[in-house]
């Protein structure tokens, strides 16, 4: 389809509340999941233990919590308030420090970090600029020749051979149902969601924006931003990315 209506620019700001934030509280209790996830994480980032990181878009701080108790210092950044007091709570007692703000904006001091991430599938809410403003952040903060991780489904390679017009998730008797509109032209995923708690008998409405690259003007961004691709692989597997496969997992150098 086409003719979707621009996203106000930071309607992730606001987002996650509400029934959005009890569903992905309730999805997010999979201790097993977020272990695996991070171990991979610094695999593909090859830091030691007591490297300070950079967990872009951290949101609740599941990672952060995991890595910080194995001996990282980590550093978590994310403009939802919500989400940055749940991670602070989450991590008490473990050396671990939270912003409350966007990449962009946080003024981050230079060259600091000895790796960066960034995890939940959070790439894709920003447009091409801002994106671009993204990487050149995580990049001036990165030591020369550290190593950022992230993963995303938001590809046009991952989207034509992986996208439902109807799915939904069940989390705790918390239902989310999502409709998705893809504008080609904008290139702009809108999902509809729909939450419905079976316990308490509520039910909300609210709406999330991707926008949606290619593998080649993902290249480019990064390029530009000072980041050299160094392994394309598959998120699911442990095998190079190709095309139809669900999200790509991406490790560059800066």
């Amino acid at each position: 389809m086409s003719g979707i209506k621009l996203p106000h620019s930071k309607w992730y700001e606001t987002y996650f509340s509400g029934m959005a934030l009890a569903y992905l509280k309730a999805k997010s209790q999979q201790e097993s999941f977020f272990r695996a996830e991070s171990q991979r994480v610094i695999e593909l980032l090859d830091c030691d233990k007591g490297s300070i990181l950079l967990d872009a878009l951290c949101g609740f701080g599941f990672h952060a919590r995991y890595l910080g108790q194995q001996s990282y210092k980590i550093t978590g950044i994310d403009s939802s308030p919500e989400c940055i007091e749940f991670a602070k709570d989450l991590s008490s007692g473990i050396d671990n420090n939270f912003i409350c703000n966007s990449i962009q904006d946080a003024h981050l001091p230079e060259r600091q970090f000895d790796g960066a991430y960034c995890l939940g599938n959070s790439f894709g809410y920003l447009n091409k600029v801002d994106s671009l403003h993204f990487f050149r952040a995580i990049r001036r903060s990165l030591k020369d020749g550290a190593q950022f991780a992230f993963y995303t489904s938001m590809l046009d390679e991952c989207l034509e051979a992986n996208l439902c017009d109807q799915t939904w998730e069940e989390y705790d008797g918390i239902f989310m149902l999502q409709n998705n509109d893809y504008d080609e032209q904008q290139k702009i995923l809108k999902t509809d969601c729909t939450f419905l708690d079976t316990k308490n008998q509520k039910r909300e409405q609210s709406t999330i924006y991707h926008y949606i690259f290619s593998l080649e003007e993902l290249a480019k961004l990064l390029e530009v931003s000072g980041f050299m691709i160094t392994e394309l692989l598959d998120y699911n597997e442990e095998k190079n990315f190709q095309y139809g496969d669900a999200a790509a997992f991406i490790v560059c150098k800066a």
